[in-house]
C-alpha cells in the first residue's frame, strides 16, 4: 500500500477492477471491515489479497432479445466536508464553490449541520472550496497518523488553525495553532502536541 490510497485504487491496481467486493467479501478481511467504512485504512493494517482465479467476477446472464443495461463500477468517490465559522459553529446554508486539481468550479450549498458534499474521481489529490468570506484547500489522501507532528499539522490547518505547510517540524506557527486549538476546547492553553492534543485532535476532526 502507498500513502493515501483508498480501497478502490488497490482493487483496481491489483486486479483491474473498482468493485471493493473483491476484498470485502474476502474471508481473511472479514474482521477487518466489520468495523470499518470500505474506504478507510489505518496504519498498521494487515489487507489480504485474494489468488487472481478468486478475484474474477462471476458470470452473468444476457438477453439475447431485448436490452442489456450495463452500469460501470465507480471510479468516483464521495467526500464529505463540514465548514466552521470562526467560533466553531457549523457554516448552514451557506454558498460555496468548489474545484478538484484546478479544474472548473462547481457550486453548492451547505445542508443544515454545515456539510458539502462532493464527487471527486478516484485519483483526484487536491479539492479547493470558497465561500464568501475565505478560501480553503485540502489535500486527498495525504493525512498522517496523529501520532506524528505533520499528521497533527495537518489536522490544524484542516480545522483552520493555520501552521503553514506540515513540514514535521513543531515551530511557532505550529505551536500558535496547538494554543488556539487547546483554548477553544477548554484545555489548558499550551503549545505542546502531548496525548490530550492527539486524541482530541482525533475526536473533532477524525482519524
Amino acid at each position: 500500500m502507498k500513502q493515501g490510497e483508498i480501497l478502490a485504487q488497490i482493487v483496481h491496481r491489483e486486479f483491474g477492477t473498482y468493485d471493493c467486493s473483491v476484498l470485502l467479501d474476502f474471508a481473511k478481511n472479514k474482521g477487518l471491515f466489520a468495523t470499518r467504512t470500505e474506504h478507510l485504512l489505518r496504519e498498521g493494517d494487515v489487507l489480504f489479497l485474494p489468488d487472481v482465479e478468486e478475484s474474477q467476477p462471476k458470470g452473468m446472464q444476457l438477453k439475447l432479445k431485448g436490452e442489456n443495461v450495463f452500469r460501470l463500477g465507480g471510479r468516483a468517490r464521495q467526500i464529505a466536508v463540514r465548514l466552521l465559522d470562526d467560533e466553531r459553529k457549523p457554516l448552514s446554508n451557506e454558498a460555496y464553490t468548489f474545484s478538484v486539481d484546478g479544474s472548473a468550479e462547481r457550486e453548492g450549498v451547505t445542508d443544515a449541520k454545515g456539510y458539502l458534499r462532493e464527487s471527486v474521481p478516484l485519483h483526484a489529490k487536491r479539492i479547493c472550496i470558497r465561500t464568501k468570506l475565505r478560501r480553503q484547500e485540502l489535500g486527498l489522501g495525504v493525512m498522517d497518523p496523529v501520532h506524528t507532528v505533520s499528521g497533527v499539522q495537518r489536522r490544524l490547518n484542516n480545522l483552520g488553525y493555520h501552521c503553514g505547510a506540515a513540514d514535521g517540524v513543531a515551530g511557532p506557527s505550529t505551536q500558535t495553532a496547538l494554543r488556539m486549538f487547546r483554548e477553544n476546547q477548554q484545555l489548558a492553553v499550551d503549545g505542546i502536541a502531548g496525548d490530550e492534543t492527539r486524541a482530541r485532535l482525533a475526536q473533532v476532526h477524525g482519524e
